[in-house]
């Protein structure tokens, strides 16, 4: 059985990551499923 992973994420990407943290505290990352999806606050 392959390892799965749950998210994947770029090297230039994961560069970046540490700076936005800093300057925004905790993050989240939210994949809408349509249209009207992203609208609600996290």
């Amino acid at each position: 059985m392959g390892e799965y992973k749950r998210v994947e994420i770029t090297e230039e990407a994961a560069e970046v990551l540490p700076g936005l943290k800093e300057q925004h505290g905790e993050l989240i990352f939210h994949q809408s499923g349509g249209c009207c999806d992203g609208s609600s606050p996290m």
